[in-house]
């Protein structure tokens, strides 16, 4: 008995082991399917399609190409965050609300960022580029020559990477780009501080910076590439790690210049006479006094002659002889005098 009931135990075995394979082979591939699942790219040319696959949760990238020239806005989404963006439409004007877990514009003729905390990537070439009075971006890559970016009132972008050839920055009233950095070789970067506003720039590579705008603005430039110009029409605060060359145009008067680690910083320009120059934290120039300057300590501080003098009357006195009774004696005046005022009185 007992070897009969050995013999179809072991009978049992490989189909034992075989339902356990099986076992362990659909469990295995169930998480890749899901995974699969979570990670599908879908391309969608309409606003519905788009609005669709926001709401959805079988797609991780939304690619979006609409073929008509289409203006709307993307809404606030609460399964967005999970998804990336990429925009493929060269003849449309986008407002977005949303927030996602990435934003890519491919092509775009103009895009108006009004969401929170997204990371924009601007590959298009000559977009316009929004970011919208008091939003906050928290990355923007700019690759697309010919950008046109506005970094609006009140707004504020974390960190700025400049990777194009040629790109214009307007940074308006009391907006603030905490990290503007240039690493692409040989770029040509225009740069527009309003009333208030707030930059910080750094040159990781030959870059040319055109700073122009407002004098309320607080622009600080940092220098670490060799051949670096700078030409500014307001002033800025510059530390030179590398050689760089300055052009310091009528309204950059107030600008401050450290070089520091031994760089030489060639300074020219109509107001090269009017900024503080320091090395390495220590003055060794100080700028020399505008015309304002110059009047005011010219100004003659003492008294006016032309302070008015009060009017005192000139009250007539009399001598006319007061018989004085006391004396008894005619002829004799008194002691005190008589006072005629003028019938229109004190001050004629």
């Amino acid at each position: 008995m007992s070897e009969k009931r050995s013999r179809k135990l072991f009978s049992r075995i490989p189909k034992l082991i075989a339902l356990t394979l099986a076992f362990v082979m659909v469990m295995s591939v169930v998480p890749v399917l899901t995974s699969a699942a979570s990670s599908k790219t879908v391309e969608v040319k309409t606003k519905k399609e788009l609005l669709a696959q926001l709401a959805a949760n079988t797609s991780s990238t939304i690619i979006f190409s609409p073929a008509k020239t289409l203006k709307f806005t993307i809404p606030q989404s609460e399964s967005s965050a999970n998804k990336k963006l990429i925009v493929n439409a060269p003849n449309t004007t986008i407002t977005n609300k949303a927030t996602f877990k990435g934003i890519t514009l491919k092509e775009t003729k103009a895009f108006t960022e009004k969401g929170s905390g997204n990371s924009l990537t601007v590959k298009a070439e000559n977009a316009k580029v929004t970011v919208a009075n008091g939003s906050e971006v928290k990355k923007m890559t700019i690759e697309g020559n010919g950008a046109k970016v506005t970094v609006a009132k009140g707004s504020d972008v974390e960190k700025m990477t400049v990777a194009a050839d040629k790109i214009d920055i307007d940074v308006l009233g009391k907006a603030k780009v905490g990290d503007m950095v240039c690493k692409q070789k040989g770029a040509a970067v225009s740069l527009k501080v309003e009333a208030e506003s707030r930059v910080r720039v750094a040159f990781n590579d030959k870059t040319t910076l055109t700073v122009t705008g407002d004098k309320t603005s607080h622009a600080v430039i940092s220098d670490n590439a060799e051949g670096c110009i700078v030409k500014a029409s307001v002033p800025i605060e510059v530390t030179a790690g590398k050689d760089l060359k300055l052009v310091l145009k009528k309204g950059s008067e107030g600008s401050t210049v450290n070089s520091v680690d031994g760089a030489k910083v060639s300074i020219s320009g109509e107001a090269k006479d009017k900024a503080t120059v320091k090395e390495d934290g220590q003055i060794i120039k100080e700028p020399e006094k505008t015309e304002n300057n110059k009047e005011e300590e010219s100004k003659d501080t003492s008294p006016s002659n032309d302070t008015p003098v009060p009017y005192y009357p000139t009250i007539p006195v009399v001598d006319t002889p007061v018989p004085v009774e006391e004396s008894g004696q005619s002829g004799e005046t008194s002691p005190f005098v008589e006072v005629n005022f003028p019938e229109s009185g004190l001050i004629g």
